[in-house]
């Protein structure tokens, strides 16, 4: 079944409502689905309509791309298809959607992972697909990958020297069954060369507790790149490793600026950062933080975390 929502908010004193502009549901195929993100496009051959990327579920997952105009009507629906030398269906998903232009005409990006590798794409208005490509970001292209990758989120860069880029951020772990995992981070050119691959790990107490996750990222115009997510966090009273949440900020090429791994609360754990903001004019990048498992109950759920760009120092009074 086919569900689509979109909500207008708007401010009225002295409280926030929501008004639904449409809620619609129609069925025409098997299968489950599962919707992860919506772009509006800025290129002219939108006309203000929404991309939309998510997954359909039937007899394998495959990516479902629509476009929809702001009266709710679904004026295309797709789903991406891969097939291996065989022939054979490939599994895949899109996690994220962006409004970036991309080679080859693209006028937006969409992102997830195909099999056990990375996944970027562009899409026409028409609904067609660009340069669907399988990314084995972590190793040297024509080699055995012997590792479980995806792409969650990217960014559109604009270098200091005016170079159009992307920036892409996701996980990636030894195999299907493996606990091993890290944050994967990826640069790629305006032409879709691989610039450089990093992986974010930290210090784990093995299998099954291994955090690190990377869930956004954001450019920082002059700085580099922002990365929020998870990592493992070492807690001295149960001598024991928790999920901390991530805050990294890495330079255009690949070093390693400064890295923070917190928790939402002293006593807290599952702490992982979801998104976050940059303030130019203050210097300052804004992240949410979302803490589960405070035993006093007093500062379970999210909390709004400022460091300050030049060296990752958390300010006080926002927690």
């Amino acid at each position: 079944m086919k569900h689509l929502l979109i909500i207008s908010l708007f401010l009225v004193a002295p409280c926030l409502s929501a008004q639904i502009i449409y809620e619609g549901t129609h069925v025409d195929y098997m299968g489950n689905e599962d919707n992860y993100s919506i772009a509006l496009p800025s290129d002219i051959g939108w006309a203000d309509d929404y991309f939309i990327g998510g997954t359909h579920m039937y007899n394998y997952m495959t990516s479902r791309l629509k476009r929809v105009d702001i009266l709710g009507n679904i004026l295309w629906d797709n789903d991406l298809l891969f097939f291996d030398e065989a022939g054979l269906s490939k599994p895949n998903r899109t996690l994220h959607v962006e409004d970036s232009p991309f080679w080859l005409g693209g006028s937006v990006i969409g992102v997830g992972n195909v099999s056990e590798d990375g996944l970027i794409y562009g899409v026409k208005e028409n609904g067609a697909v660009v340069q669907p490509l399988q990314f084995e970001l972590d190793i040297p292209f024509g080699s055995i990958d012997p590792n479980v990758d995806e792409i969650v989120h990217i960014d559109e860069v604009i270098d200091p020297n005016g170079n159009l880029g992307w920036i892409v951020v996701g996980n990636t772990k030894l195999s299907s069954l493996g606990a091993n995992r890290s944050v994967l981070l990826s640069y790629i050119s305006g032409t879709g060369a691989v610039l450089w691959t990093m992986h974010l790990g930290s210090p784990n107490d093995g299998s099954p507790n291994d955090w690190d996750y990377g869930s956004n990222v954001l450019h920082i115009p002059g700085k580099g790149f922002f990365v929020s997510g998870s990592g493992n966090i070492y807690d001295p009273a149960s001598m024991s490793y928790k999920q901390g949440a991530l805050a990294t900020l890495i330079h255009y090429d690949g070093t390693v600026t400064w890295h923070r791994i917190y928790t939402h609360s002293i006593e807290s754990y599952n702490t992982v950062s979801a998104s976050a903001f940059y303030d130019e004019t203050l210097g300052q990048i804004f992240q949410i933080a979302n803490g589960q498992g405070d035993p006093t109950f007093f500062e379970n759920g999210f909390s709004l975390n400022v460091f300050k760009v030049a060296n990752g120092s958390i300010l006080p009074g926002y927690r």
